[in-house]
């Protein structure tokens, strides 16, 4: 790079900082594989993936038919190729977020399967951070190393403990500031869903984060209420 004609930095200076802010992507599938996953991976873990990468597919064929529209007709106050996107991503997330919402009989082994799933599912999602992320902090050092910054941050703290006001408020809150049509396309990408980086990177993991909250979320609930459940019998 020569940031200035008087000023050389090599691709170590920034490629190095860069992979070491995906550091705790690998960390935390390290610590998932040998601490949560109960010594087993749950193969259903594929199942909510395949469902990303399915309406990561649909979006992109609509988004690749209607980009030149959408960006037109978005300069001209006229967002309705932008609304059907919005109408898919809240179609495919209502749809997603409803499957995995469905109640299951309960039981010990139950239990153990649902919390392998979640930390199976957990895990995959670190794996497919570094692997969308990697390739965009080695090739787009601006939108890379700050990608990089946020994803790590967020799929690596995904929570898994009860507590009531970071599942019920603070996240919620998060997870919708950072989702596509709130602050990063209006704002940074001008109202337009036709960059690769939308559909293939930050959606994707994006509806990953929630999936991972909400299913941390409703297992951790069920639990407690087991436990207060046990406390009053007792």
């Amino acid at each position: 790079l020569l940031p200035t004609p008087y000023k050389f930095v090599s691709q170590s200076e920034y490629v190095i900082p860069s992979v070491l802010a995906l550091s705790p992507l690998l960390i935390r599938a390290v610590s998932l594989l040998l601490f949560e996953m109960n010594t087993t991976f749950d193969i259903k873990a594929f199942q909510p993936l395949f469902l990303v990468a399915v309406l990561t597919v649909i979006l992109q064929i609509v988004i690749n038919n209607t980009g030149a529209a959408a960006t037109n007709r978005y300069n001209n106050n006229n967002d309705t190729t932008t609304s059907e996107v919005h109408t898919i991503m809240a179609i495919g997330y209502s749809i997603l977020l409803s499957l995995y919402l469905i109640p299951s009989p309960s039981s010990k082994n139950n239990e153990k399967k649902k919390s392998s799933f979640v930390a199976s599912f957990h895990f995959l999602t670190c794996l497919s951070g570094i692997y969308l992320l990697a390739p965009l902090v080695i090739g787009h050092m601006t939108l890379g190393y700050p990608s990089a910054l946020l994803w790590s941050v967020l799929i690596a703290i995904i929570p898994r403990s009860s507590n009531l006001l970071m599942n019920t408020i603070l996240w919620p809150v998060l997870l919708f500031v950072t989702s596509p049509p709130v602050i990063l396309v209006p704002k940074l990408f001008n109202g337009s869903y036709d960059h690769p980086y939308i559909t293939m990177i930050y959606l994707p993991l994006h509806l990953m984060i929630v999936l991972l909250w909400l299913l941390g979320f409703v297992f951790q609930n069920k639990n407690n209420n087991k436990k207060q459940e046990k406390e009053k019998t007792s």
